[in-house]
């Protein structure tokens, strides 16, 4: 009995408990707050950090609390919330996103599938950063740029306003320049084209790389060679029907021509010309 009546004492406390289980945290840095210095000194990361992402926490789990977003995973809030919800959601996101992909020791250049499609697109990494920084340096006031991928890895520089995120649009993103003030103020006063171009000497293109790699689940990856060897005959199958059949690891239409990392899918060319090379095609 006495027991019993203990278990019923501590229920209301277990309850209470229970919201701030699911509630936010704030992510740690994966390296010293003084070890991307001189391109983003401490000082900036501390406030940055420490003052404005965790802010963006604890309000985001201020108006989440009983409301329907209660216990929800951060992306889904992104991807469905609007107003106040929506901005913190998205800033915390965008935040984390933003500080992974720095590093002390960074890899300096892109390489093999992104490698392929940065050349492709913008025709080299020199191209792509210069374009990447006039539209950092041409958001009007507050937002975020972007490096995205679309659902084939086709590549795109998109600028979103304020608390703007690409996972809205449909697009995986892979890289992004933090151009709010509070970002580079305190190194750069507001030489905002100076921090942005400074930014480059800390983006580790391996954590960028990875990103890329993951979205558009480009050949080379490991996978099962299960998986493997029926992509092959998937492909090859469509190769020899034609356009308009499924194929590839995305299972996507073989009208698509190219892999998004620039290895050659079947194109339609070489479909038709493997078609009318038959007898009576």
């Amino acid at each position: 009995m006495n027991l019993f009546l203990a278990t019923l004492s501590i229920l209301p406390f277990m309850t209470q408990n229970t919201p701030a289980a699911s509630a936010f945290t704030a992510k740690e840095l994966p390296y010293a707050y003084d070890a991307l210095a001189p391109q983003i000194s401490e000082e900036t990361l501390r406030f940055h950090h420490d003052k404005h992402y965790a802010g963006y926490v604890a309000k985001l789990n201020e108006l989440v609390a009983g409301s329907p977003y209660a216990g929800r995973p951060l992306e889904e809030i992104v991807a469905a919330a609007d107003g106040p919800i929506y901005n913190n959601a998205a800033q915390m996101w965008n935040h984390e996103f933003y500080f992974d992909q720095f590093s002390p020791a960074p890899q300096q250049r892109p390489e093999g599938a992104l490698l392929a499609a940065i050349e492709r697109k913008f025709g080299s990494v020199e191209e792509f950063e210069r374009q990447m920084d006039k539209a950092s340096v041409g958001l009007f006031g507050s937002g975020w740029t972007w490096l995205v991928a679309d659902k084939t890895g086709e590549l795109s520089i998109l600028s979103t306003p304020n608390a703007g995120n690409p996972l809205r649009e449909g697009f995986t993103p892979l890289l992004c320049v933090d151009v709010w003030e509070h970002a580079y103020y305190i190194d750069f006063r507001n030489r905002r084209a100076d921090a942005v171009a400074a930014l480059w000497d800390r983006i580790d293109w391996r954590v960028v790389g990875q990103r890329y790699d993951e979205a558009c689940n480009c050949p080379g990856n490991e996978r099962p060679a299960f998986w493997a060897g029926l992509s092959f005959f998937l492909v090859r199958s469509a190769a020899r029907r034609g356009p308009g059949t499924w194929c590839s690891w995305r299972w996507t239409p073989c009208r698509v021509v190219r892999w998004p990392c620039g290895r050659c899918r079947p194109s339609r060319r070489r479909a038709r010309s493997t078609r009318s090379s038959r007898p009576g095609g």
